[in-house]
């Protein structure tokens, strides 16, 4: 990301005012941990584009990583109002309202999901969630299930283990759990999960 910023930095003088190299310099801003500096950038060049959606979804990811998600969501209802169709800040807005406990405002926006995009694992995977929160251990287990033979992602094994351990198949989250472990030793979490339910 460095070299990035080197490469950039020299076309600078011809692109300073291109939209797009705008936004690459703020990417590998944020790549290097310059978080400030990625903001400034961002919010110059909305300034003077505010109707560039990407935009405002990057300056929601500078200010993710500022710990700041009032500001984060301001910019994502931003993207969204000027393309309610960015799957990519809905998402992120989703997964804002299930960290904050915003449980009706998750549920809604994740509905609405299902019903736009029912076949994308990223939105089955946040209506897993959903009916987890909502104690459908077995609607959620036959969602992460069907995930997991198409996706290997830490997040969907450990919630499938997590649905089996809640909804009383014990054996099973431990016996699932295992088999991912032995073949992902580097998987804290995991491994972590799997003590606990040794356990108890």
């Amino acid at each position: 990301a460095s070299r990035a910023i080197d490469v950039l930095n020299s076309a600078g003088q011809e692109h300073k005012d291109s939209v797009g190299y705008i936004m690459l310099l703020a990417q590998a801003k944020l790549a290097v941990d310059e978080v400030q500096s990625a903001i400034r950038l961002l919010k110059n060049l909305i300034s003077n584009n505010p109707r560039v959606p990407a935009a405002h979804f990057l300056l929601a990811q500078s200010y993710a990583k500022e710990k700041e998600p009032e500001k984060m969501r301001e910019s994502l209802l931003q993207a969204l109002e000027l393309n309610p169709e960015y799957l990519s800040a809905d998402l992120v807005l989703a997964r804002l309202d299930l960290i904050e406990g915003k449980q009706e405002d998750f549920k809604n926006r994740v509905n609405l999901l299902k019903k736009r995009y029912p076949d994308n694992g990223a939105v089955l995977l946040l209506a897993a969630k959903l009916d987890s929160r909502e104690q459908n251990y077995d609607q959620a287990i036959d969602r992460l299930s069907s995930l997991a033979e198409t996706t290997s992602h830490p997040e969907v094994i450990i919630d499938l283990s997590i649905n089996q351990w809640k909804s009383g198949d014990r054996q099973g989250a431990i016996s699932g759990l295992e088999f991912w472990a032995q073949e992902h030793q580097d998987d804290t979490r995991a491994l972590l999960l799997l003590a606990q339910y040794y356990l108890e």
